[in-house]
């Protein structure tokens, strides 16, 4: 890659990195014979923009909702409400994003949740719960 940066040129102006980074372009950085990327939140929206839920729901017998969630179908809500089903999307998506996140490695080498990790990260790049529920397709 022709514009990859090498972690001593990083380190030795990192200041400029960052700037770089942040108002102007992502950049690669290796580090021996591994490489990693850096960009900017804006960037990371844009770059997970296309990694949304739609929200499946059907009502009960006794009026409430209860759905689920595509592509990540392991997470079943509840509500009384269509608002009510999206708040509980919205927690438990973020649950699960941080469960995810703080146990990494169990997860994203399961074979049926790796593909689930650009959904996480654009759930974890929310400001908050509206970021979130903005996220789901009812």
């Amino acid at each position: 890659m022709q514009d990859t940066l090498q972690a001593t040129q990083v380190r030795k102006d990192f200041s400029r990195f960052v700037d770089t980074v942040i108002h102007d372009k992502p950049q690669a950085v290796k580090r021996n014979h591994d490489v990693f990327w850096s960009l900017s939140q804006m960037m990371m929206t844009e770059v997970l923009s296309g990694y949304t839920f739609s929200l499946e729901y059907e009502q009960e017998d006794d009026g409430s909702l209860v759905g689920s969630l595509l592509p990540i179908q392991d997470i079943v809500v509840y509500g009384n409400t269509l608002k009510d089903l999206l708040d509980d999307a919205a927690a438990q998506l973020v649950e699960y994003a941080q469960d995810y996140y703080a146990h990494f490695d169990k997860y994203y080498h399961a074979p049926n949740r790796k593909s689930h990790l650009p959904y996480i990260l654009n759930v974890l790049s929310q400001q908050d719960n509206d970021g979130v529920k903005k996220l789901i397709h009812a």
